[in-house]
Protein backbone atom coordinates (compact mmCIF):
# COMPACT_ATOMS: atom_id res chain seq x y z
CA UNK A 1 0.00 0.00 0.00
CA UNK A 2 1.29 3.32 -0.65
CA UNK A 3 -1.75 5.72 0.57
CA UNK A 4 -1.16 8.85 1.39
CA UNK A 5 -2.64 10.24 4.70
CA UNK A 6 -4.18 13.34 6.08
CA UNK A 7 -2.83 15.42 9.13
CA UNK A 8 -5.30 18.05 10.11
CA UNK A 9 -2.91 21.28 11.80
CA UNK A 10 -5.11 23.21 14.01
CA UNK A 11 -3.54 26.93 14.37
CA UNK A 12 -4.69 29.51 16.77
CA UNK A 13 -3.24 31.90 14.39
CA UNK A 14 -5.28 30.42 11.43
CA UNK A 15 -8.11 32.46 9.89
CA UNK A 16 -11.37 31.96 11.12
CA UNK A 17 -13.32 33.19 7.65
CA UNK A 18 -13.15 31.87 3.69
CA UNK A 19 -10.06 33.67 2.09
CA UNK A 20 -7.41 32.65 0.00
CA UNK A 21 -4.71 31.92 2.27
CA UNK A 22 -4.58 30.92 5.80
CA UNK A 23 -2.85 33.14 7.37
CA UNK A 24 -3.06 36.68 7.69
CA UNK A 25 0.84 37.68 7.27
CA UNK A 26 3.05 36.73 4.35
CA UNK A 27 5.90 34.83 6.64
CA UNK A 28 3.17 33.18 8.19
CA UNK A 29 1.79 31.52 4.31
CA UNK A 30 5.36 30.81 3.81
CA UNK A 31 6.99 29.20 6.82
CA UNK A 32 3.58 26.83 6.82
CA UNK A 33 3.98 26.13 3.11
CA UNK A 34 7.47 25.50 3.90
CA UNK A 35 6.56 22.50 6.64
CA UNK A 36 3.34 21.50 3.84
CA UNK A 37 6.09 20.64 1.50
CA UNK A 38 8.09 18.57 3.61
CA UNK A 39 4.82 16.44 4.82
CA UNK A 40 4.41 16.02 0.80
CA UNK A 41 7.40 14.42 0.24
CA UNK A 42 6.75 11.90 2.56
CA UNK A 43 3.20 11.83 1.41
CA UNK A 44 1.57 13.02 3.95
CA UNK A 45 -1.41 15.79 3.13
CA UNK A 46 -0.90 18.65 5.58
CA UNK A 47 -4.52 20.91 5.94
CA UNK A 48 -4.38 23.95 8.13
CA UNK A 49 -7.21 25.30 10.21
CA UNK A 50 -8.38 26.91 13.13
CA UNK A 51 -10.32 25.35 16.12
CA UNK A 52 -13.08 27.67 15.17
CA UNK A 53 -13.73 26.58 11.84
CA UNK A 54 -15.95 23.62 11.78
CA UNK A 55 -18.77 23.51 9.42
CA UNK A 56 -21.07 20.87 10.69
CA UNK A 57 -19.98 17.61 12.93
CA UNK A 58 -18.68 15.72 9.35
CA UNK A 59 -16.81 18.68 7.55
CA UNK A 60 -13.76 21.11 8.93
CA UNK A 61 -12.88 24.55 6.54
CA UNK A 62 -9.44 24.17 6.05
CA UNK A 63 -6.48 25.22 3.78
CA UNK A 64 -3.59 22.50 1.78
CA UNK A 65 -0.65 23.86 0.17
CA UNK A 66 -0.38 21.78 -3.33
CA UNK A 67 1.56 22.76 -7.18
CA UNK A 68 3.01 25.91 -5.14
CA UNK A 69 -0.52 27.75 -3.89
CA UNK A 70 -3.16 27.61 -1.19
CA UNK A 71 -6.55 25.64 -1.59
CA UNK A 72 -9.18 26.34 0.58
CA UNK A 73 -11.15 22.66 0.94
CA UNK A 74 -13.99 21.24 3.12
CA UNK A 75 -12.42 18.70 4.71
CA UNK A 76 -14.15 15.36 5.64
CA UNK A 77 -13.40 14.44 9.40
CA UNK A 78 -13.64 10.57 8.53
CA UNK A 79 -10.73 11.65 6.14
CA UNK A 80 -8.30 12.49 8.80
CA UNK A 81 -5.61 10.49 9.64
CA UNK A 82 -3.99 12.43 12.63
CA UNK A 83 -4.07 15.76 14.11
CA UNK A 84 -0.93 18.34 15.19
CA UNK A 85 -3.52 19.66 17.62
CA UNK A 86 -4.02 23.39 19.40
CA UNK A 87 -7.32 23.07 20.77
CA UNK A 88 -7.74 24.80 24.06
CA UNK A 89 -9.88 23.02 26.28
CA UNK A 90 -11.89 26.40 27.22
CA UNK A 91 -13.99 27.43 24.23
CA UNK A 92 -17.00 25.79 23.02
CA UNK A 93 -15.62 25.90 19.68
CA UNK A 94 -12.69 24.04 20.32
CA UNK A 95 -14.34 21.43 22.43
CA UNK A 96 -16.82 21.28 19.18
CA UNK A 97 -13.70 20.22 16.80
CA UNK A 98 -12.56 18.21 19.32
CA UNK A 99 -15.17 15.73 19.85
CA UNK A 100 -15.57 15.46 16.02
CA UNK A 101 -11.98 14.19 15.91
CA UNK A 102 -12.48 11.70 18.64
CA UNK A 103 -15.72 10.55 16.82
CA UNK A 104 -13.91 9.49 14.05
CA UNK A 105 -11.06 8.00 15.83
CA UNK A 106 -7.82 10.69 14.89
CA UNK A 107 -4.94 10.42 16.48
CA UNK A 108 -3.58 13.72 18.17
CA UNK A 109 -0.11 14.67 18.73
CA UNK A 110 0.40 15.90 21.39
CA UNK A 111 -1.68 13.39 22.82
CA UNK A 112 -5.15 15.66 24.20
CA UNK A 113 -4.41 14.85 28.37
CA UNK A 114 -1.10 16.18 27.79
CA UNK A 115 -1.93 19.00 25.54
CA UNK A 116 -4.87 19.77 28.48
CA UNK A 117 -1.66 20.41 31.35
CA UNK A 118 0.48 22.18 28.93
CA UNK A 119 -1.95 24.81 27.98
CA UNK A 120 -3.84 25.05 31.43
CA UNK A 121 -1.79 26.91 33.97
CA UNK A 122 -3.55 25.77 37.20
CA UNK A 123 -3.04 21.79 36.07
CA UNK A 124 0.81 22.88 35.32
CA UNK A 125 1.45 24.16 38.69
CA UNK A 126 -0.36 21.27 40.36
CA UNK A 127 1.90 18.75 38.06
CA UNK A 128 5.20 20.92 39.18
CA UNK A 129 4.75 22.24 42.30
CA UNK A 130 7.90 22.52 42.90
CA UNK A 131 9.31 24.28 39.79
CA UNK A 132 6.56 26.61 38.75
CA UNK A 133 4.84 29.86 40.87
CA UNK A 134 2.47 29.55 43.23
CA UNK A 135 -0.52 30.04 40.43
CA UNK A 136 -4.28 31.07 41.61
CA UNK A 137 -7.19 31.22 39.71
CA UNK A 138 -8.85 34.55 40.24
CA UNK A 139 -12.13 33.05 42.28
CA UNK A 140 -10.14 31.99 44.66
CA UNK A 141 -11.73 33.13 48.02
CA UNK A 142 -9.25 35.29 49.96
CA UNK A 143 -6.49 35.18 47.12
CA UNK A 144 -4.61 37.78 48.87
CA UNK A 145 -3.60 35.53 51.87
CA UNK A 146 -3.04 32.73 49.87
CA UNK A 147 -1.05 33.96 47.19
CA UNK A 148 1.24 35.53 49.94
CA UNK A 149 1.62 32.67 52.11
CA UNK A 150 2.38 30.67 48.79
CA UNK A 151 4.86 32.96 47.40
CA UNK A 152 7.21 32.53 50.30
CA UNK A 153 10.74 32.45 48.64
CA UNK A 154 13.61 35.09 47.94
CA UNK A 155 13.05 34.92 44.40
CA UNK A 156 9.32 35.80 44.12
CA UNK A 157 7.94 39.39 44.37
CA UNK A 158 4.32 39.76 46.09
CA UNK A 159 4.50 43.90 45.14
CA UNK A 160 4.05 42.89 41.63
CA UNK A 161 1.61 40.15 40.18
CA UNK A 162 1.40 38.12 36.84
CA UNK A 163 -2.37 38.58 35.47
CA UNK A 164 -2.82 36.36 32.64
CA UNK A 165 -5.46 33.98 31.08
CA UNK A 166 -5.24 30.44 32.34
CA UNK A 167 -5.48 28.72 28.62
CA UNK A 168 -3.41 31.69 27.31
CA UNK A 169 -0.67 31.60 25.24
CA UNK A 170 1.49 33.99 22.73
CA UNK A 171 1.89 36.55 25.78
CA UNK A 172 -1.74 37.19 24.49
CA UNK A 173 -3.88 39.45 27.68
CA UNK A 174 -0.67 39.22 30.07
CA UNK A 175 -0.53 42.15 32.42
CA UNK A 176 1.61 43.29 35.43
CA UNK A 177 -0.75 44.60 38.43
CA UNK A 178 0.39 45.77 41.73
CA UNK A 179 -0.79 43.44 45.16
CA UNK A 180 -3.24 45.92 46.13
CA UNK A 181 -4.97 45.63 42.89
CA UNK A 182 -5.80 41.73 43.44
CA UNK A 183 -9.16 42.81 45.40
CA UNK A 184 -10.29 45.16 43.00
CA UNK A 185 -12.86 44.80 40.98
CA UNK A 186 -10.85 44.81 37.72
CA UNK A 187 -9.45 41.48 38.70
CA UNK A 188 -13.05 39.81 39.84
CA UNK A 189 -14.16 40.05 36.42
CA UNK A 190 -11.24 38.66 35.01
CA UNK A 191 -13.42 35.48 34.58
CA UNK A 192 -10.61 32.75 33.42
CA UNK A 193 -7.58 34.46 34.97
CA UNK A 194 -4.60 33.46 37.24
CA UNK A 195 -2.28 35.23 39.19
CA UNK A 196 1.16 34.35 40.21
CA UNK A 197 3.88 36.50 42.18
CA UNK A 198 6.78 37.35 39.22
CA UNK A 199 9.85 35.71 39.78
CA UNK A 200 12.76 38.07 39.46
CA UNK A 201 15.07 37.26 36.97
CA UNK A 202 16.86 40.20 36.74
CA UNK A 203 20.19 38.92 37.27
CA UNK A 204 20.20 37.20 34.00
CA UNK A 205 21.95 33.59 32.88
CA UNK A 206 25.65 34.58 33.23
CA UNK A 207 27.35 31.43 32.18
CA UNK A 208 25.04 32.67 28.71
CA UNK A 209 26.20 35.93 28.75
CA UNK A 210 22.82 37.05 29.32
CA UNK A 211 22.13 39.96 31.81
CA UNK A 212 18.15 41.25 32.61
CA UNK A 213 15.15 39.62 32.96
CA UNK A 214 14.91 36.24 30.68
CA UNK A 215 12.99 33.64 29.71
CA UNK A 216 14.90 30.93 28.48
CA UNK A 217 12.99 28.08 26.02
CA UNK A 218 13.96 24.50 25.46
CA UNK A 219 12.52 22.22 23.00
CA UNK A 220 12.00 18.70 23.82
CA UNK A 221 11.40 15.75 20.88
CA UNK A 222 10.82 12.51 22.72
CA UNK A 223 12.76 13.13 25.62
CA UNK A 224 15.61 14.80 23.68
CA UNK A 225 16.52 18.47 23.89
CA UNK A 226 16.60 19.81 20.46
CA UNK A 227 17.32 23.08 20.24
CA UNK A 228 17.14 26.49 22.75
CA UNK A 229 17.23 30.06 22.93
CA UNK A 230 16.58 33.26 25.24
CA UNK A 231 14.27 36.43 25.22
CA UNK A 232 15.47 39.06 27.34
CA UNK A 233 12.56 41.37 28.27
CA UNK A 234 12.95 45.31 27.45
CA UNK A 235 14.79 47.41 29.96
CA UNK A 236 12.28 48.11 32.91
CA UNK A 237 9.43 45.37 31.63
CA UNK A 238 8.74 42.15 33.00
CA UNK A 239 7.41 39.87 29.94
CA UNK A 240 9.65 38.69 27.25
CA UNK A 241 7.45 37.80 24.52
CA UNK A 242 8.56 38.76 20.58
CA UNK A 243 4.80 40.86 20.98
CA UNK A 244 6.44 43.06 23.51
CA UNK A 245 9.50 44.12 22.07
CA UNK A 246 12.13 41.10 23.56
CA UNK A 247 15.44 40.42 22.14
CA UNK A 248 16.27 37.29 21.00
CA UNK A 249 19.65 34.97 21.91
CA UNK A 250 19.88 31.74 19.47
CA UNK A 251 22.37 28.88 21.25
CA UNK A 252 23.81 25.40 19.54
CA UNK A 253 21.97 22.81 21.66
CA UNK A 254 25.48 21.68 23.52
CA UNK A 255 25.56 24.81 24.54
CA UNK A 256 22.50 24.52 27.01
CA UNK A 257 24.11 24.52 30.53
CA UNK A 258 24.27 20.82 32.64
CA UNK A 259 21.52 22.24 35.34
CA UNK A 260 19.08 23.40 32.53
CA UNK A 261 19.48 20.29 31.11
CA UNK A 262 19.01 18.10 34.32
CA UNK A 263 15.40 20.34 34.92
CA UNK A 264 14.15 19.81 31.79
CA UNK A 265 15.03 15.95 31.44
CA UNK A 266 13.11 15.67 35.15
CA UNK A 267 10.02 17.88 33.41
CA UNK A 268 10.23 15.62 30.85
CA UNK A 269 9.76 12.37 33.26
CA UNK A 270 6.07 13.42 33.38
CA UNK A 271 5.25 13.05 30.17
CA UNK A 272 6.82 9.92 28.71
CA UNK A 273 4.27 8.26 28.69
CA UNK A 274 3.06 10.22 25.23
CA UNK A 275 4.73 9.16 22.05
CA UNK A 276 4.91 10.92 19.95
CA UNK A 277 5.44 14.16 22.31
CA UNK A 278 7.19 17.52 20.51
CA UNK A 279 6.35 20.87 23.07
CA UNK A 280 8.54 23.59 24.48
CA UNK A 281 9.62 24.81 28.54
CA UNK A 282 10.51 28.19 29.55
CA UNK A 283 12.33 28.88 32.02
CA UNK A 284 13.86 31.89 34.07
CA UNK A 285 16.44 31.87 36.62
CA UNK A 286 15.51 33.68 40.52
CA UNK A 287 18.34 35.68 41.91
CA UNK A 288 18.81 32.28 44.64
CA UNK A 289 20.01 30.59 41.76
CA UNK A 290 17.03 28.51 41.53
CA UNK A 291 15.40 27.26 38.06
CA UNK A 292 11.54 28.15 37.61
CA UNK A 293 9.29 27.08 35.02
CA UNK A 294 6.88 30.07 33.21
CA UNK A 295 4.99 27.55 31.12
CA UNK A 296 4.68 25.06 28.71
CA UNK A 297 3.87 25.16 25.37
CA UNK A 298 2.24 22.26 23.09
CA UNK A 299 3.25 23.40 19.86
CA UNK A 300 6.41 25.39 19.37
CA UNK A 301 6.61 28.28 17.05
CA UNK A 302 6.73 27.19 13.68
CA UNK A 303 6.57 31.04 11.79
CA UNK A 304 9.70 32.71 11.65
CA UNK A 305 10.36 36.42 12.00
CA UNK A 306 9.14 39.08 9.43
CA UNK A 307 13.36 39.17 9.33
CA UNK A 308 13.59 35.69 8.97
CA UNK A 309 16.66 36.09 11.82
CA UNK A 310 15.62 32.67 12.77
CA UNK A 311 14.69 30.99 9.90
CA UNK A 312 16.81 28.55 10.21
CA UNK A 313 15.79 27.78 13.62
CA UNK A 314 12.07 27.10 12.46
CA UNK A 315 13.71 24.97 9.45
CA UNK A 316 14.98 22.62 12.42
CA UNK A 317 11.50 22.71 13.93
CA UNK A 318 10.14 21.80 11.13
CA UNK A 319 11.99 18.40 10.05
CA UNK A 320 11.14 17.45 14.26
CA UNK A 321 6.94 18.22 13.63
CA UNK A 322 7.40 16.50 10.67
CA UNK A 323 8.86 13.55 12.03
CA UNK A 324 6.40 13.41 14.70
CA UNK A 325 3.25 13.82 12.18
CA UNK A 326 5.15 10.45 10.39
CA UNK A 327 5.12 8.52 13.43
CA UNK A 328 0.84 9.11 13.84
CA UNK A 329 0.69 8.15 10.39
CA UNK A 330 2.62 4.84 11.00
CA UNK A 331 0.70 4.10 14.41
CA UNK A 332 -2.55 4.66 12.80
CA UNK A 333 -1.73 1.84 10.35
CA UNK A 334 -1.56 4.26 6.70
CA UNK A 335 1.70 3.23 5.50
CA UNK A 336 2.55 6.75 3.59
Amino acid sequence: MNNRSNVLLIATIASQVRQKEPFNQEHSNDAYAHLSMLCDELNINLYITHFANTINDSEVLSWIFKNGEWKMVELAASEITSSYADLPQNFPESNELRNILIKNEVIFFNDLDMSDCLTDKILTYQLLPNFVPPTFDTSVPDISNSLRTASNHPDLRTDKLILKPRYGERGKGIEVINFADLESDYVAKKEGFIVQPIMESDLGIPELGIYGRHDLRILIYNGEIKDFFVRVAPANTFICNQSRGAEFFYFNVGELPKRFREVAYEIDNAFNQYVPRYYTIDIGVGRSGKIWVYELNTMPGIVWRKDFSDKMICIQMHKNIVAAIKSTTIKSGVMS
